[in-house]
């Protein structure tokens, strides 16, 4: 596509600061600026290799400007979907406990997200 780059990357991620174990993970990422360099960005992100907890990840993340925001600010939308091979071995009752503190994780990266974005 016009406008497209893509790259492949390893992030080394330490979800639980040393309750978990560290997730190396390699990724596809692609990046799309519809109108070349002056369109807000949209990026596409498969994982392609998880050492373990995660068999499969796909994100795609949207940047756009808040009409009312008179261009001091945006939104960025960030959707993923992932599955895990974790699940499988765990009985439901401790299931739901894993969903619950998969979303109180996430809930915390997305407030330090939106913490660091504010502070530029």
């Amino acid at each position: 596509m016009d406008h497209a780059e893509d790259v492949f990357i390893w992030l080394k991620e330490d979800f639980d600061k040393g309750k978990m174990r560290p997730i190396l993970s390699i990724n596809h990422l692609v990046y799309y600026h519809p109108q070349g360099s002056e369109g807000n960005p949209i990026v596409a992100q498969k994982q392609l290799y998880a050492a373990h907890y995660f068999e499969a990840s796909l994100g795609l993340t949207v940047v756009f400007d808040d009409p009312e925001g008179g261009g001091h600010s945006l939104y960025l939308l960030n959707l993923t979907r992932a599955r895990l091979d974790i699940l499988r071995e765990i009985p439901g009752i401790f299931a739901g406990k894993l969903f619950k503190g998969a979303r109180n994780m996430i809930h915390e990266r997305m407030s330090m997200v939106k913490r660091n974005m504010e502070e530029r």
